[in-house]
């Protein structure tokens, strides 16, 4: 009786089983639903967010498309108004500097003719006669710094056109030294060339050449005395894609002048004047001629290269294409 009693029947067990099982079937189905229920929220509130983020987006590349395209425009039309206005200055003082040409050019054709008539005539004083060589080395500073500001100009407003011809290199070189001879005599400078006898043609624009290099050589005797000046030249040859050469001459103007501090090497290309000016302001440049030559480098396919120290001098490289390209022939900066 008591074991009947503590140990139940087989049938009893088995319901109670079922009992368990079937409670345990309702809450996997309960929760397999709440699960469901659960997860078609979520994809709905993912499918919203992700619409709400869509037109977000949307609106966001809209705005910005529609602010770039009209900063855009503003942009261009200011660049246009700036080279139009550009453009005319050049044009105004190109104007005026050939109004004050013509004036300073007759005050230096009376005072050169007064200080002939000086020399012959005995009865003039030497104080007079050194204020008219003081006026006639006034007047021809004058009259250079109108001829650069004239070429600056021309450069500006696109006036400028590139020719092309085959150059003899070695009878260019000599006579642009020969050229350059006298002014570096003025501050007791030498002057040295050094160029292959058999280098051969390049094709180039001569007269922006003759430019470049006689505005790099006449810099270079302002700011050194007593020196050497060397103008070496070079032809190099760069590999390509390995399927050919480009060939390049190098235009080297060597000086042992005053040189250019480092934090100015960068700021001598630009319209400012007396970079490498000593401290006696005996020697004036308006700091054109550079930028002229570089910009004419510029067209011509090339780049003027500079390496300096104070006083130690300055190598100004100028590297042009050996033949000229059609995208720099007749193409105005």
């Amino acid at each position: 009786v008591l074991l009947k009693r503590v140990i139940p029947a087989k049938e009893q067990v088995i319901n109670q089983l079922n009992t368990i099982y079937h409670y345990q079937e309702k809450e996997v189905a309960k929760i397999a639903r709440d699960t469901s229920d659960l997860y078609k929220e979520m994809r709905s509130l993912v499918i919203i967010v992700s619409l709400i983020a869509c037109l977000l987006g949307i609106a966001i590349a809209t705005f910005v498309i529609r602010r770039t395209t009209k900063t855009e425009k503003e942009l261009s039309s200011a660049y246009d108004n700036i080279q139009k206005l550009s453009a005319e200055k050049s044009q105004l003082l190109a104007d005026v500097i050939d109004e004050y040409q013509s004036p300073l050019n007759s005050l230096l054709q009376y005072s050169d003719a007064i200080a002939k008539n000086a020399n012959k005539e005995k009865s003039y004083n030497r104080e007079f006669l050194s204020d008219i060589v003081n006026l006639q080395h006034a007047c021809e500073h004058l009259n250079g710094l109108t001829s650069e500001i004239l070429d600056f100009t021309n450069v500006e407003s696109g006036k400028v056109a590139l020719s092309s011809q085959d150059l003899d290199i070695y009878e260019f070189i000599n006579d642009v030294a020969n050229q350059i001879k006298p002014i570096a005599a003025k501050n007791n400078n030498q002057i040295e060339l050094h160029c292959p006898k058999n280098i051969g043609y390049m094709e180039t624009d001569p007269t922006k050449l003759r430019q470049i290099l006689f505005n790099l050589l006449a810099n270079a005797c302002k700011y050194t005395e007593f020196g050497l000046i060397s103008l070496n030249v070079k032809f190099n040859a760069n590999r390509v894609n390995g399927s050919g050469h480009e060939r390049w001459i190098t235009f080297s103007v060597i000086d042992t002048g005053v040189g250019i501090a480092p934090n100015k090497v960068d700021k001598i290309f630009h319209a400012i004047p007396n970079i490498r000016q000593p401290n006696n302001r005996r020697q004036e440049a308006s700091g054109l001629n550079l930028t002229i030559s570089r910009r004419l480098c510029h067209m011509m396919g090339g780049e003027i290269i500079v390496n300096s120290e104070p006083g130690m001098g300055s190598v100004f490289s100028v590297k042009l294409p050996h033949h000229a390209s059609t995208q720099t022939v007749e193409h105005a900066y």
